[in-house]
């Protein structure tokens, strides 16, 4: 059984994001906060894909694991959210806009659902954006890419590699800001990042 337990706080964009605390595993508290992360998240977090599938919902709703192997050339948005999150549901919007507009072949959107329960997660996940991967894992898979990427509150875009290396932090205001004519040329930015991040280990195959 779990409580629910809400205090919102206008961040400084005067929107009501969701704080993620230590009780949120075990109930749901939500606060405000700008960045939506903590600390230093410039790290290679290895096994990262380990003990979680990849899936897409098709349009007959039907769900179906991914392969790995088709992230290889793409920056990879991980989108933190939950089915109990108002902020994340307006996000949403802004996001699929900016999904409308850029190239599926260069990126790969994957939601995570920080959900408690697992059912719910799932079937959140399953019936969002058809275009979107989502992450069918454990809550304890979850919570420990949350700690990996310093997700402290809820929605969270974080820009990534295939190897989960993180490239850009919270990336939400630059996603809000580029809907429109901007989409494509942030993309592309992302991009050469990501394939100068691999020139500098070593890693153009």
């Amino acid at each position: 059984m779990y409580r629910r337990l809400i205090h919102l706080v206008k961040n400084d964009r005067g929107s009501k994001d969701a704080m993620i605390t230590e009780e949120t595993f075990s109930s749901r508290s939500t606060q405000g906060s700008d960045s939506g992360m903590s600390g230093d998240a410039s790290i290679h977090t290895g096994n990262w894909l380990e003990g979680i599938r990849l899936m897409k919902t098709n349009f007959l709703g039907i769900a179906s694991p991914v392969q790995f192997e088709m992230l290889w050339n793409k920056v990879i948005l991980l989108y933190f959210t939950a089915s109990w999150c108002s902020a994340c549901a307006k996000f949403m919007d802004k996001l699929k806009e900016f999904s409308g507009q850029i190239n599926f072949d260069q990126l790969e959107i994957v939601m995570i659902c920080v959900d408690s329960d697992e059912v719910v997660a799932r079937n959140y996940l399953s019936k969002k954006h058809r275009k979107w991967a989502w992450l069918e894992a454990d809550h304890e898979k979850v919570k420990q890419l949350m700690a990996t990427y310093d997700v402290i509150c809820i929605p969270v875009v974080v820009l990534v590699d295939r190897n989960g290396k993180v490239l850009r932090k919270n990336i939400r205001a630059q996603i809000a800001s580029s809907i429109g004519k901007r989409a494509k040329v942030i993309v592309s930015e992302w991009v050469k990042q990501l394939h100068s991040s691999d020139s500098a280990t070593g890693k153009n195959d």
